[in-house]
């Protein structure tokens, strides 16, 4: 079963059960992260992706600029 570090799609919660760990584990997580999400949202709605706007993809993007900046 696929769990969320952060189900109510909260990048301050996410940060937080970081904290301490390697970046790279850190990328790796929020990769996870943001494949789970959508993968979790397509299974519930049939659609796609998120809607633009929706906390989901401002989530998912907002974990993308996380893995960026850690790169």
């Amino acid at each position: 079963m696929i769990s969320l570090v952060s189900p109510e799609y909260n990048l301050e919660s996410f940060c937080n059960h970081m904290l301490g760990k390697d970046p790279l584990m850190v990328m790796q997580a929020a990769s996870a992260e943001i494949s789970y999400a959508r993968r979790l949202h397509r299974e519930t709605t049939k659609d796609s992706d998120f809607r633009k706007g929706s906390r989901g993809r401002e989530y998912c993007e907002n974990l993308q600029t996380l893995i960026s900046l850690v790169m």
